[in-house]
């Protein structure tokens, strides 16, 4: 593994070298930077491995920009900047750039050494593959502004019934890539593919390898779940994700991902990329209080205010913040508000059942099909099966439930 070492500090340059030799990485550039020397020329010849790069105060907007069309044009450099900066400011700008990891400069060579060996285990990065010319499908991205609002329940919900009630071909891809669960709450325990194999094999992604990997779900539904181990998630990069939700706008009208709440590289990407970012948030103070930071870290990253959603989940019917409250604190309207039902939500999450589907005249039911016909721009279609639904199914229809999974037998 080739290691490039960029630096200002001869010092810093020496002791950099000194370690990555310990590691058994060859070190093929040593540059000690000049003041104000842009960046560009130093990265001309650099194609491949790891790049370690001093980070200067304040960092000239020009080489954000060759950083960025570095990492863009060779997606499986690992960047690595040791930054004098700890400011929020600069740590977007990094991720923006695609840089892999920030540490403080000079950086503990303990911390330094971790990365250096997860980043040369993994030498086959991979290089994203051009989308063909298609019509873009539009990225719909789901983030709760505070841990347990309910994102992944409302992202299920809806994706299952843009897909099954209103009839728009809807692929869900789960980028909650350390603790992402959303194949629960659509009836699966297990798949073969997850997104880490989809976004490592990108070198030679086209439409038959995305359908291979991901599972349907529901009629004209799609699910691309998370990885179901960590380590697999550490090791993937802002351009292999962009490659994969490019592909998958490609192949499907609509594409609905689940995000985390920590804000990351991958994140950012799925962020830059959406067409729509449905913030969640329940009606207490402290989600409000997180949902402020969210939104300013949003403003800072340059996000229309029309590019985003508001929703206020599990709103209680008599307590709970006012929508002007909350309207008045994040500067943006409340777009869609869904009641509290603690025991039915429950139930179907508990069940795999996306609500629509086990209990379609539930309160919860009707907001998010609101929700989901506004979002849309569509009106909300008629359902003839709502009431033998509602009071039993046909008969000659037997539904036996599990944890996770519905079965269903005809006898005749």
């Amino acid at each position: 593994m080739n290691i490039h070492l960029i630096t200002s500090s001869p010092q810093l340059l020496a002791e950099l070298e000194k370690n990555a030799q310990a590691l058994a990485l060859h070190v093929s550039t040593t540059i000690c930077r000049h003041d104000k020397q842009p960046l560009a020329p130093l990265l001309e010849k650099i194609s491949q491995g790891i790049v370690l790069l001093e980070s200067e105060v304040p960092q000239e907007s020009e080489d954000w920009n060759a950083l960025s069309r570095l990492t863009r044009r060779h997606p499986q450099l690992n960047v690595i900047l040791m930054s004098h900066d700890v400011s929020k400011e600069h740590l977007l700008s990094a991720m923006r750039a695609g840089v892999r990891e920030v540490m403080a400069c000079p950086p503990d060579t303990a911390a330094l050494d971790v990365s250096l060996r997860r980043f040369s285990e993994n030498p086959d990065a991979i290089r994203p593959a051009a989308a063909p010319a298609r019509t873009r499908g539009r990225l719909i991205a789901f983030m709760a502004c505070k841990g347990g609002a309910g994102s992944t329940f409302l992202s299920t919900s809806m994706a299952h019934m843009m897909a099954s009630e209103f009839h728009h071909p809807c692929a869900f891809i789960d980028m909650d890539f350390q603790y992402g669960d959303a194949s629960f709450y659509l009836g699966s325990f297990e798949h073969p593919n997850t997104v880490a194999d989809l976004a490592t094999q990108t070198e030679r992604l086209d439409p038959l390898l995305m359908a291979s990997c991901m599972y349907p779900v529901a009629s004209d539904l799609q699910i691309l779940v998370a990885p179901d181990d960590i380590e697999k998630a550490l090791t993937l990069q802002a351009g292999q994700i962009e490659a994969v939700l490019k592909m998958a706008c490609t192949e499907h009208h609509l594409v609905v991902v689940d995000l985390p709440r920590s804000m990351d590289a991958l994140s950012l990407k799925a962020l830059d990329m959406a067409d729509e970012i449905c913030l969640v948030m329940d009606s207490t103070m402290a989600a409000l209080r997180d949902a402020q930071r969210l939104l300013k870290l949003f403003q800072a990253l340059g996000y229309a205010s029309e590019k985003l959603r508001l929703f206020i989940n599990k709103e209680p019917r008599d307590q709970g913040i006012d929508h002007k409250t909350v309207e008045a604190s994040l500067g943006i309207p409340v777009r869609h508000s869904v009641p509290e039902q603690a025991e039915v939500v429950n139930e179907c999450i508990n069940l795999g059942q996306a609500i629509g589907q086990r209990h379609p005249l539930n309160p919860v039911a009707v907001a998010l099909r609101k929700a989901t016909g506004e979002l849309l721009q569509v009106p909300i279609p008629a359902h003839q099966g709502w009431i033998s639904r509602w009071f039993g199914r046909p008969s000659g229809m037997r539904s036996f439930t599990t944890a996770g999974a519905s079965l269903e037998t005809r006898h005749s």
